[in-house]
């Protein structure tokens, strides 16, 4: 459990954070909160409760910190203290998997995910306990002392419990078997929030009335092109026969397994609870740099390096191919950077908004295409003729709108230059609402 203190030491243990700000999280039970970030570094955030109840309950509640048995796996609470009518406590940052996950997580935060919440399931399991309905709202990404992310699962004790019946298994959903497994129930509903983490958001649409879509799962999960490893224990978890799922404890091992056999990055499995000896700021001589130093078992520093400083010009760039570009640009490498349109050799706009290290970046980026052709129906929407939305890295990411060379129209959801997920396509007489996956159509609403 995290250390009881008293008022002077929670005193002591906050002059390592910038001043609080106020914080709100409806998934956490606390009324009163605020956020201390790290002045070392200030992806490292605490959040500081406090809970107010009668002296009875107050009493309880102390007695389950005192008890309340902490691992990598959960929230770690970190210090907290009471006068007997509240307790005043610090623990992780948490970010729900829900607000981060605004288009998709790449294939290795997928499976770092699945590492961390198959292994906390796992540890349910052997004291014979059953989590219930695993889904996006339960997930939290947090930001640790050793500098990276790892997943916890919400602890009934600081978070609300929220249900989400389209992460439910089949047999819970349609109540089809008064009796069933109920970790292979969690087994399926974590396969569901991979599904989602994947880039897939309308899980909903998988449960028909009819019953579940396993064809349509099937289809989805082959889109996502993933490694061998993962796509084989993927459809292992969302089988449609219960009995052929692994339990959580298989799920953990197997993963443990595969991230071994493929040399894949290692869970964190050691939970530290913060005190000045682990992280702590140290000035350099020079004013502007600071150094953060991670007492870690090898002793390694983290120096953070200087911004190095980058002239902007303005003007206009040439290039081999005959095509130009005028505005901002980086003068020593000749990148585009900041704001300006970029031309083909014919005088034709092709890309009109903000640049970062030459790449189109933005949530107002336009795009023109000259090769589109005017044959386009809502079955594929790789032939578009404009673009306008939300671009990162050069590539569509986020939500923007197609127009075709038939007047046709179309706005959604893109993830890696490709329309993926729900949007609605407009003709000149009807429109079609439905799901799209690297641009093919899929289902309809």
């Amino acid at each position: 459990m995290g250390q009881a203190c008293t008022s002077a030491d929670i005193a002591a243990f906050t002059e390592d954070f910038r001043p609080p700000y106020p914080y709100r999280n409806e998934a956490l039970k606390f009324s009163e909160m605020e956020v201390y970030e790290h002045t070392g570094d200030p992806q490292f955030k605490l959040v500081r409760a406090k809970l107010y109840d009668s002296y009875f309950r107050i009493r309880d509640q102390l007695e389950y910190l005192v008890k309340r048995e902490q691992d990598p796996f959960n929230i770690v609470i970190h210090k907290y203290d009471s006068d007997f009518i509240s307790i005043n406590m610090f623990f992780d940052f948490p970010i729900r998997l829900e607000d981060f996950v605004s288009t998709k997580l790449t294939i290795p935060e997928v499976w770092s995910m699945l590492g961390y919440v198959s292994a906390a399931l796992a540890k349910l399991q052997q004291q014979k306990q059953h989590y219930n309905n695993i889904n996006p709202k339960g997930i939290f990404r947090v930001y640790t002392i050793e500098q990276q992310y790892v997943y916890k699962l919400a602890d009934p004790f600081l978070f609300h419990n929220q249900i989400m019946k389209n992460f439910y298994s089949p047999i819970m959903y349609y109540k089809t078997h008064p009796e069933h497994d109920l970790f292979k129930s969690d087994t399926f509903s974590l396969g569901l929030v991979c599904v989602y983490s994947l880039g897939f958001k309308k899980t909903e649409i998988l449960f028909k009335q009819e019953g579940f879509d396993f064809e349509l799962l099937d289809d989805i999960i082959t889109r996502f092109k993933l490694p061998l490893y993962f796509d084989r224990l993927l459809r292992s978890m969302l089988e449609a026969d219960e009995y052929g799922r692994p339990d959580p404890i298989q799920l953990s091992i197997a993963v443990s397994n595969y991230t071994k056999a493929y040399k894949l990055p290692e869970l964190k499995t050691v939970m530290v609870v913060y005190n000045k000896q682990i992280l702590k700021t140290a000035q350099s001589p020079d004013a502007t740099e600071s150094i953060i130093d991670i007492r870690t078992p090898e002793n390694k520093v983290l120096e953070l390096p200087k911004a190095p400083r980058v002239e902007i010009l303005q003007g206009h760039l040439p290039y081999t191919n005959g095509c130009y570009y005028v505005g901002s640009y980086n003068a020593k490498t000749k990148k585009r950077e900041g704001r300006g349109i970029f031309f083909s050799k014919d005088g034709n706009q092709l890309i009109q908004g903000t640049f970062l290290n030459d790449l189109p970046e933005g949530d107002d980026i336009e795009m023109w295409r000259e090769d589109a052709q005017d044959d386009t129906t809502h079955v594929d929407l790789s032939n578009w003729e404009y673009f306008k939305g939300e671009v990162a890295k050069g590539m569509k990411q986020g939500k923007g709108e197609l127009r075709f060379r038939n007047q046709n129209y179309f706005r959604g959801t893109f993830i890696d230059d490709a329309v993926c997920g729900s949007g609605i396509y407009y003709y000149q007489s009807h429109s079609v609402e439905g799901i799209w996956m690297n641009d093919k159509f899929i289902a309809e609403h």
